[in-house]
């Protein structure tokens, strides 16, 4: 789970899923709504995820043996 505590921006958070074809859900805490679903990189599930200081992009690590990093530009779903 990453949280961005945005200045110009609302405030965001991510969640990633462990398991078999794990999704990444970027949502707003104040309506629970789902802003993006990520999916595609990770294969087993997600151990770290990790906003940049914007909040445009999110980096993730799957549990994956070759750990594999994404960096997603989540508004966009790539």
């Amino acid at each position: 789970m990453a949280v961005h505590y945005g200045d110009k921006r609302k405030n965001i958070i991510a969640s990633g899923q462990i398991g078999e074809n794990p999704t990444i859900h970027i949502w707003d805490p104040q309506t629970r709504r789902t802003l993006s679903v990520l999916s595609g990189k990770h294969k087993r599930g997600v151990c770290s995820l990790s906003f940049s200081t914007s909040g445009k992009l999110l980096l993730s690590v799957g549990v994956d043996s070759p750990y594999t990093v994404a960096v997603w530009r989540w508004e966009e779903g790539i």
